[in-house]
C-alpha cells in the first residue's frame, strides 16, 4: 500500500506518464511546485532498477535528498517484481550504510570547493565546473577520496 504522502500517491497515479507529462497534469492541477518536482523525479526514476554496488548508489543518491530517495525504494518495493526485490534488499542494506558513515553524497559536502580550486590557480568559469563535478565523481565512486589534500592534488591533472 503507498504511504500517505501527497507525492507518493501522485506518483503512483501518474507512473506511467513521461515525467514532462505527469508534471504538466500537476500544474494544471495547480499543485505546489515541490510535489510537482518530486512527482517528475519519481516518474523517472521508479523503473531504473539500482545496482546494487555502493558507488552507483551513491549516484542516485546525489541526485535526490534522503526523505526522495527513501520514497523510491519504497516505491519500486511496491510496483515492481520479480529478482529485482532481492537486489532492493541489499540496495536499501547499502544506502543505510552510505548514511551511516556519512559518505559525501552531496557536493556541497565535499572537502573542496571552487574557492580552494582558484586558490590553487583554476580561473572561474566552465572549466571549474568541469572539474568540481570531476572530483565529486571521483568521491562518489571512492569516498575516502573525500580530503582536501588528496582533491586538490587529484585536480592538478585535471587543469
Amino acid at each position: 500500500m503507498l504511504p500517505s504522502s501527497k507525492h507518493v500517491r501522485w506518483s503512483g497515479l501518474l507512473r506511467f506518464l513521461d515525467p514532462k507529462e505527469a508534471a504538466g497534469i500537476l500544474k494544471e492541477l495547480k499543485l505546489d511546485n515541490d510535489t510537482v518536482d518530486q512527482v517528475k523525479i519519481l516518474a523517472e526514476l521508479w523503473k531504473n532498477e539500482i545496482p546494487a554496488s555502493k558507488p552507483e548508489i551513491r549516484k542516485v543518491m546525489s541526485r535526490i535528498n534522503a526523505p526522495l530517495f527513501d520514497d523510491l525504494l519504497n516505491f519500486q518495493t511496491i510496483f515492481l517484481n520479480g529478482s529485482y526485490l532481492e537486489q532492493l534488499k541489499t540496495v536499501r542494506q547499502y544506502a543505510g550504510e552510505i548514511i551511516d558513515d556519512r559518505d559525501c553524497i552531496c557536493l556541497k559536502d565535499m572537502a573542496v570547493t571552487g574557492r580552494d580550486l582558484i586558490e590553487a590557480g583554476v580561473k572561474p568559469g566552465p572549466q571549474m565546473g568541469e572539474i568540481l563535478e570531476s572530483l565529486f565523481d571521483q568521491v562518489l565512486k571512492n569516498p575516502e577520496h573525500n580530503s582536501r589534500e588528496y582533491l586538490l592534488n587529484y585536480s592538478k591533472d585535471l587543469f
